[in-house]
């Protein structure tokens, strides 16, 4: 608050129209309750869905009847952020509620868990499943885990009860053509030559555009945990990605039947619409938006059989169902195979709003207050949220998240003022009220940061695209923003990544070459 008003005395009002990060209500207020104890609680989390992908986002051209009801009867937020504009670290900071500085839980090099990764995720982090075990909830997770499949990584040592689905993402486990992480493993031992890693881009960029299942050999695992013993399976090592939008919704409506007497944490992880894009035959050709539109229509559909489910077991009016995103579209795989960030400048690995700002859905019958929320949010804030709605104490807890509850109980504003942006360790813009500051940028071939030789400033208010950049007109709102920044980064200790510590940049060196037809993406992240 007190960055917030140092930035509001600095700049006349009436010149930039400074807004209120409070709340705008658009629709009619309803009703409310106060929550029922332990609510059941389910996030529904979309893979590199855009900003602009949904109807009740500005979306034109995709379907989404189920989601925009959540929007339209809950509370729909403008301005919600994933942690990170990429997979791993944004899966971990819904999780443990930490920035990825603060938790490791990023990586430098890939920036994500690659397949056959020996680490993943760390037994020394708290979850908010294990919080909301520990106050008598049953955990689960169907879906995407992306946070390492080693057994000691698995979700079940890390307080869910229970997991069925992928542990790895949907584009890895690659037959006969190298992984990422064989990628990766070329660039930095030497073993691939540029132009053989130019090649391998070209194999992949093939098999997203024309996807077929025999490309890909992921393992499907389930894990239980049941008086203290663990159970561990792989289902099959050829998991079939065309049904598995049905496959995940049809066991996620079994676990709602099976647990709907008891408090339950249900945390719905679509691999959709990541690429390879794969639906179910009934969803193929449906929509307008091709085959990325396909895939939305049946996480839709999804949506939609979830909410039916708790309606027909009673309790959809004691359960919080929130929806989002883990990050922006992925544009570099191709736009005709990729989503829409809308309005916003950016997408996927870009720290620019189309990167990491996400559609942002609250959704429980007669509590959640209904309306649109222009103040903050972020997914790092469900760790306080749910906590608090479970009635577990996190007072201990360390985090960089909000509690949610008062905004999205009784209109009150939001707790959350800041947001830091960063990327593979590096916090490259920063937040304060509606002013956002870019002071770094991230190389991905030589893979570290540098001060932009130019620092961009914006009010978001006014300026959502990023395209005004004000720092000329109001050079000292971007030094009390700076100093803001480094005093939240001087505020706890920095953790070194954990996600791709077999990969060394000791030694390392790359030098650009001159793309010519042949050996087109040699520059291989530009």
């Amino acid at each position: 608050m007190k960055e917030i008003n140092k930035i509001t005395k600095a700049i006349s009002v009436a010149t930039l129209g400074l807004a209120s990060t409070a709340m705008a209500y658009a629709s009619p207020t309803n009703e409310l309750r106060q929550p029922l104890d332990k609510p059941n609680i389910i996030v529904l989390f979309a893979d590199d869905l855009g900003y602009g992908d949904l109807g009740s986002y500005g979306s034109a051209m995709l379907q989404t009847p189920n989601i925009d009801k959540m929007a339209y009867e809950g509370q729909k937020w403008t301005n919600f952020y994933a942690n990170s504009s990429i997979c791993s670290p944004s899966r971990a900071g819904l999780l443990t509620g930490k920035s990825e500085l603060r938790s490791g839980l990023y990586g430098k090099v890939t920036g994500v868990v690659m397949d056959n990764d020996p680490y993943g995720f760390p037994s020394d982090q708290k979850t908010i499943a294990s919080v909301l075990n520990e106050v008598g909830y049953n955990t689960a997770i169907l879906g995407k885990w992306h946070l390492g499949e080693e057994k000691h990584a698995l979700p079940t040592r890390h307080g869910f009860d229970y997991f069925w689905g992928a542990p790895v993402s949907n584009d890895m486990s690659g037959v006969d053509v190298p992984s990422f992480a064989d990628i990766f493993e070329g660039i930095f031992t030497g073993k691939l030559d540029r132009s053989e890693i130019a090649n391998v881009w070209k194999v992949l960029d093939e098999q997203y555009k024309n996807p077929k299942e025999e490309y890909w050999a992921l393992d499907l695992v389930e894990s239980s945990l049941n008086n203290g013993k663990y159970k561990d399976s792989v289902v099959t090592h050829n998991l079939v990605q065309s049904s598995f939008t049905k496959d995940l919704t049809n066991n996620s409506i079994k676990y709602i039947s099976e647990n709907k007497d008891d408090p339950f944490f249900l945390y719905l992880a679509y691999a959709m619409p990541h690429v390879p894009l794969f639906t179910s035959e009934e969803f193929t050709g449906v929509s307008e938006g091709g085959p990325y539109g396909d895939a939305v229509a049946e996480i839709d559909w999804s949506v939609g059989k979830i909410l039916e489910s708790l309606k027909e077991n009673g309790i959809d009016e004691n359960t919080l169902v929130v929806f989002t995103s883990d990050n922006g579209p992925w544009h570099s795989v191709g736009r005709e195979i990729s989503g829409s960030a809308g309005p916003l400048k950016g997408g996927k690995n870009s720290v620019y709003e189309g990167g990491v700002r996400v559609p942002g859905i609250f959704y429980m019958p007669n509590t959640v207050q209904t309306g649109t929320v222009t103040g903050m949010g972020s997914i790092l804030d469900y760790f306080e949220t749910f906590a608090k709605l479970g009635g577990a104490d996190t007072s201990k807890d360390e985090t960089d998240s909000h509690d949610l509850t008062d905004t999205l109980i009784d209109k009150s504003k939001s707790a959350r003022e800041t947001f830091p942006y960063f990327y593979k360790g590096s916090l490259l813009a920063y937040r304060v009220g509606n002013y956002k500051l870019h002071m770094n940028r991230f190389d991905n071939n030589r893979m570290k940061s540098f001060p932009l030789e130019k620092a961009e400033l914006y009010n978001l208010s006014l300026d959502q695209s990023e395209s005004n950049n004000v720092i000329e007109q109001y050079p000292e709102v971007a030094e009390m923003i700076r100093k803001s920044a480094e005093k939240y980064l001087s505020s706890f200790e920095h953790k070194e990544p954990i996600f791709d510590q077999r990969y060394t940049l000791d030694g390392y060196e790359y030098t650009e070459l001159e793309e010519t037809d042949s050996n087109k993406g040699a520059n291989y992240f530009e």
